[in-house]
């Protein structure tokens, strides 16, 4: 989950899917993903699953798998979390890909 909005008693984040490594292929509305890119991967081939610019880790937490080259938040399907609910912080996003994701997000509710 990647956290968009912080509330008093909850927090708005988007759910990371790989979809079993298939990533959009089989999504009808693939618009409403944008990838995900982990800055440990060497991979040179690496592209977007669609049109937007990918979101880049900055910083990712000791014991943290590489993320799956597949990897996209969906950016429309954001879920209300309760404060209470235990978490593992996984990474960090690059500050431009925070105002990314925000646009992006920003773009869908409106």
């Amino acid at each position: 989950m990647i956290v968009n909005g912080l509330y008093e008693e909850h927090y708005a984040a988007v759910p990371i899917y790989t979809h079993d490594g298939t990533g959009l292929a089989n999504k009808k509305a693939p618009e409403e993903y944008v990838s995900i890119k982990d800055h440990r991967s060497d991979d040179k081939n690496w592209e977007p699953l669609y049109m937007y610019p990918a979101l880049l880790t900055e910083i990712i937490n000791v014991g943290i798998e590489l993320y799956n080259p597949k990897s996209t938040a969906h950016i429309t399907h954001a879920h209300s979390i309760k404060y209470t609910l235990p978490v593992v912080h996984e990474e960090l996003l690059r500050k431009e890909s925070i105002n990314a994701l925000i646009e992006l997000f920003t773009t869908w509710v409106q």
